[in-house]
């Protein structure tokens, strides 16, 4: 199998594409408002070797539940997915320490 070549990315102090080793990310499938099935997941995926995480933010309630997950976690949260009707504005202030969860 031959590895493309893609551009280099970084995320927080991780380096992803072009001669970086591959990073192994998935995306939660709880409901982000439920901290602790979200963190119980995380924890879980990073038990296998997840090394990036992503979470759907669909709601003010996921959004504000995203700074306390931060808390419980040692993995890289990214790729949050909002809704294109959310109101909600996710600010990344220091990637990935300190995540500030705005509203709008």
């Amino acid at each position: 199998m031959e590895r493309h070549i893609t551009k280099e990315v970084q995320i927080g102090n991780r380096w992803i594409g072009g001669n970086h080793p591959i990073a192994i990310q998935s995306m939660t499938n709880t409901k982000t408002e439920d901290v602790a099935a979200t963190v119980a997941q995380i924890k879980q995926l990073t038990k296998v070797g997840c090394e990036i995480i992503r979470c759907a933010v669909p709601t003010q309630e996921a959004a504000a539940a995203l700074t306390e997950i931060k808390k419980q976690i040692s993995i890289l949260i990214t790729g949050l997915r909002l809704q294109p009707w959310s109101t909600v504005q996710i600010k990344f202030v220091s990637i990935p320490e300190t995540l500030e969860v705005v509203s709008v």
